[in-house]
């Protein structure tokens, strides 16, 4: 068994010029969300919808959900994450909620 393959999947890390790993952190969850092989072309867009079905949250007229790296929330959801990456092969996230007020 390869060194690899004995980790915890959230713990593999996946280093190719095609992918990167990314991880987001819900403060209320116990688990984060983990994509070791993200393709650096996906959008935040995506992503942040692939992030609420996995903490299965749903955006309405109360409430909304950003990402933010590092303490920059991010609002160019088109972007891309190999743009946000560079050259590094990680991108760790934190998804907060935002309470709307009507």
């Amino acid at each position: 068994m390869s060194t690899n393959e004995q980790l915890h999947p959230e713990q593999q890390r996946v280093h190719d010029d095609q992918t990167i790993n990314v991880m987001v952190r819900y403060i209320t969850a116990t688990r984060q969300f983990v994509d070791p092989r993200a393709p650096r072309e996906k959008t935040l867009a995506s992503l942040k919808q692939q992030v609420l079905t996995f903490y299965g949250l749903v955006e309405d007229a109360t409430k909304t959900y950003q990402l933010a790296l590092g303490s920059i929330v991010q609002t160019n959801l088109s972007a891309d994450l190999g743009a946000l990456a560079g050259t590094a092969h990680e991108l760790r996230f934190n998804l907060t909620e935002v309470l709307k007020q009507g």
